[in-house]
């Protein structure tokens, strides 16, 4: 039965990995609002803050640039990942599609792990 090991350093495509963490980074921006509260806190109190009058439009340009962008990108990268993934395997001789059932049952549990305790 063959070993399972990462991915030779050589292997990997530098790009893919700039552009996950890139992505990440947006997407820690795009739920800083949750993390801080903000978007828990009461309207009254909003408007005591210095820049309240551009709400609408940091809404906007979040929504716009952050959101619309980066999310997209993560999943883009992330099918990606997959199919770079399942090519890798099926070069090797293994069963893409047990890899990836497994794989993807690891990222259910860690993803239910996540949402319940955090």
């Amino acid at each position: 039965m063959p070993t399972h090991h990462p991915v030779a350093p050589k292997e990997r495509i530098a790009l893919l990995d700039i552009l996950r963490g890139f992505s990440l980074v947006g997407i820690l921006v795009a739920n800083l609002g949750f993390l801080s509260l903000y978007y828990f806190t009461p309207d009254d109190m909003r408007q005591q803050l210095p820049w309240y009058a551009w709400n609408d439009t940091l809404d906007f340009i979040e929504i716009w640039l952050v959101q619309g962008k980066f999310y997209s990108l993560f999943s883009f990268l992330f099918g990606f990942g997959f199919y770079i993934f399942l090519e890798r395997a099926q070069a090797k001789q293994l069963s893409g599609r047990h890899l990836f059932k497994r794989r993807m049952g690891y990222l259910l549990l860690f993803g239910l792990l996540h949402m319940s305790l955090l």
